[in-house]
Formats: C-alpha cells, structure tokens, sequence
C-alpha cells in the first residue's frame, strides 16, 4: 500500500507541475504579446480576457492544492455559519457562465431558497469544481445543469452534465486523493488528481457526503448532501 501510495504521490507532483506549466506560459506569452506591441487592436481584449482566464485557472489549482495540504494535515480552519446557500451557488454559476459560454455550454440551475450553516468560501469551492468537471467533460452546445434542494433536514446540491459518464467500477474510487481515471475520463479539476477529492473533504466537513450517479440518458450527477445545521 505504501509503495502504491508513493506512486500515486509522485504521479500527482508530476501533474501537477505539468498542469501549472500551461497556464503560466499562457500567460507569459499573452503578456510579452502586448508588451511588445505586437497584438494587433481588435485583439488586445480578448488578449485580456484570456490572461485573466488562465490566471483564474491557476488561482483555482494553487487553492485546490493548498487546501488538500491543509486538510491532509489536519490545520484547514472552517468556518462555519449560517449562509444563503441559493446566493453563494447564483454567484458561482455566474462565475463559471463565461467558461461554459466559450463552449456553447449554457448553465440552467433549479434552485430553492433557504439558508444553512456552511464553510461558504469552501462550499463555493467545492461547486466551482464540479461545474469546471462538468463544462470540461459536456459536449459544446450542451447544457450543464445545476440543482439546490431543501429536503427535511438535508440540503442537496447537486450538478448534471451530458459527458462521457463515469464507469460503476470508478464511482467509489473517484474521490480518493490523487485518483487518476486510466482510461481518457479523468474527473479531477484541471487534472491534478485532487479537485473531487476536496469535493468529498468539503462534503464530510459539513457531516455530509459526496457521490456520482449515472442517469439512463448518459451523463453523470455529481452530489453533494448535507444537514442544514452540525
């Protein structure tokens, strides 16, 4: 198990740098572009728009990274509170709507009103990685959708895509740490091996859990359930 464990490890550090290498050269380049003067005008603003783009990218994977070290060591500090979850997941779909525009994706949501006691920033984390898997896996022109419910005690959140679906033998092991899919099918934000598995942290800090399903259409549902209050 050690040795395994150590692979596993040394696959994530691998990814990981190769995964921070694409955006920072993106953006260098883009820099040095209009640095030089050698973007022509009509495209200085989609020059912008990407730099900020790629730099939100890597300001998600650094984050997914510093938490999951947290976590693993024991010293992430939640804070928890009473949050209108309905409002903290508007602004993430409205955060996230730009990406899936770039796709031809549209984001339709289903959302109930209410409050609960949640880690919000984290909360928020965890949806910002379920829709990037979501808008990353489903075809363009496709719709991602975005469910909030209140039942009883429970609060469920939960987001459906039209992508390649994930295999029954991979649902259990898919939200461990530095699992990687050995097929094309890889669920983790930005590839880094860690994304669903601080969706299930997230889930589990709030007494809750996290799974995926498969509907009989194809795709998957990834869930997060939880109680309204600790």
């Amino acid at each position: 198990f050690r040795s395994q464990l150590s692979e596993m490890k040394s696959q994530f550090v691998a990814s990981v740098s190769h995964e921070l290498r694409a955006p920072v050269a993106s953006i260098r380049l883009m820099a040095e572009g209009l640095e030089a003067g050698k973007v022509e005008s009509s495209m200085v603003g989609d020059f912008h728009r990407l730099i900020a783009r790629e730099s939100a990218r890597l300001s998600t994977m650094v984050t997914n990274v510093l938490d999951h070290s947290r976590i693993e060591q024991g010293r992430k500090i939640w804070h928890m509170k009473p949050s209108d979850v309905r409002a903290l997941t508007e602004e993430i779909i409205s955060v996230m709507k730009p990406l899936a525009e770039e796709k031809g994706i549209v984001i339709e949501s289903d959302l109930a009103d209410g409050e609960a006691v949640v880690d919000a920033g984290a909360m928020q984390q965890a949806l910002v990685n379920l829709l990037d898997n979501a808008i990353k896996f489903s075809p363009n022109q496709s719709v991602v959708t975005v469910k909030l419910a209140l039942r009883e005690s429970m609060v469920e959140f939960s987001v459906a895509d039209h992508g390649p679906g994930v295999a029954d033998a991979e649902k259990a092991m898919i939200f461990e740490r530095f699992y990687r899919s050995g097929n094309e099918l890889r669920r983790e934000t930005q590839g880094t091996g860690i994304g669903l598995s601080l969706v299930k942290s997230i889930a589990e800090a709030h007494g809750g859990t996290a799974r995926v399903e498969t509907p009989p259409h194809g795709g998957s549902v990834f869930f997060i359930t939880f109680p309204h209050k600790l």
